[in-house]
């Protein structure tokens, strides 16, 4: 691509990415030295100067390509959450948050769908060991609920199955977990 065509797409309205191989980055750091955030940086059009410029050109150089970013008014809005193009919330509430260390958390997340019903997902950092998955519009994963207790009652039973499997394949038991769990099992007369 020339810097004709380069000016074009930092005009346009939906902000570029430059998507580059494995390596590129690490290749583009060791030869000149520049940092990984600015070259990122440039990497995504964020910068305009003759460094970023340079970065750019390398990376077209070695096989990148640009690609538009998804548009942002095609996101659907409804009850207060926004769902991306692959039908999942955005911008979630966070029903639960237990955190016992740095790298031993979980979060409920619950959000309700254009229906009325609400769905539901978890996010899950225990010993560097972690999961998530955001609430959806699709039922594959976590399938939605009524109400937004019965959206947290289904988490708290799927975060208790996947801990006891955790347990199984040989992780730490971690008593402060299982009074959480316990404690909001009460709170929503789950069973």
């Amino acid at each position: 691509m020339n810097a004709v065509q380069l000016s074009l797409f930092e005009v346009d309205q939906r902000p570029p990415v430059l998507k580059v191989k494995r390596g590129t980055m690490a290749r583009i750091k060791r030869a000149t030295g520049i940092t990984y955030p600015t070259i990122k940086a440039a990497l995504q059009f964020k910068t305009k100067t003759n460094r970023a410029r340079l970065i750019r050109a390398w990376a077209l150089n070695e096989g990148g390509q640009v690609t538009q970013t998804p548009n942002y008014e095609s996101r659907m809005a409804c009850r207060g959450f926004i769902w991306n193009e692959n039908d999942v919330c955005t911008n979630p509430k966070v029903s639960h948050f237990w955190q016992l260390k740095k790298n031993t958390f979980f979060k409920i997340l619950v959000a309700q769908r254009p229906d009325g019903r609400w769905a539901w997902g978890i996010e899950t950092l225990i010993h560097e060991c972690g999961s998530f998955f955001g609430p959806s519009l699709h039922d594959r994963t976590a399938p939605a609920r009524e109400t937004e207790c019965d959206a947290v009652a289904a988490a708290v039973i799927y975060l208790e199955k996947n801990r006891a499997r955790d347990i199984a394949c040989g992780h730490p038991k971690l008593p402060a977990f299982n009074k959480e769990i316990k404690r909001i099992k009460e709170q929503y007369n789950i069973q």
